[in-house]
């Protein structure tokens, strides 16, 4: 739907390449990197289709388990904005990173780029307090494997969207209440 009817060409960070057959279909730009804080750190991941990511304590890939396995340089979250020239208000971030979203958001700049409305995959404390302190509120925690929406309170209209979209009696889709048609492919 962003991408169809409101011309979105955003960015897709990610460094696996069982993911890129599919994505030159889309209209994003397509980043091939490990991001995470601080630039240039070495993370070992696992390539295991849609269950692969980053290994170690903390993560949901807790040690190589047999399959393959592959070092990877990082690269800041603000340095990949900046060197794409993002904007300095992004609409919507979506990060599921498998238990390594404190490490993608570790040194971002939240001075320099503030996100509308966030998709988070079971944000880790430290990354809870440090939307808490940069103005996101919770909006509500989504149905399956503990996903959570957050919303800048500078979003336009914050309070109306807060009371309407924290329910759990929402649509399957914003799609769907907008009535969008859905892809011929879905």
């Amino acid at each position: 739907m962003l991408e169809r009817d409101f011309a979105w060409q955003g960015l897709c960070i990610e460094p696996n390449m069982d993911y890129y057959y599919d994505l030159p279909k889309r209209k994003c730009h397509l980043v091939a990197a490990a991001v995470g804080g601080p630039t240039d750190t070495v993370v070992s991941f696992n390539l295991k289709g849609v269950f692969g990511g980053v290994v170690g304590e903390g993560f949901d890939n807790k040690k190589a388990d047999g399959r393959i396995e592959k070092q990877f340089h990082t690269v800041a979250l603000g340095e990949v904005l900046e060197r794409f020239g993002a904007p300095t208000i992004i609409y919507y971030l979506s990060l599921d990173v498998e238990g390594a979203e404190s490490v993608v958001m570790q040194g971002f700049p939240w001075d320099r780029y503030q996100f509308n409305v966030l998709t988070l995959e079971r944000p880790k404390k430290d990354l809870v307090e440090a939307l808490l302190q940069h103005g996101y509120v919770k909006l509500r925690a989504n149905r399956d494997f503990g996903d959570e929406t957050w919303v800048h309170t500078s979003l336009p209209g914050f309070k109306n969207f807060k009371a309407n979209w924290s329910s759990w009696n929402l649509p399957e889709s914003c799609m769907d209440s907008e009535g969008y048609a859905r892809p011929a492919d879905w």
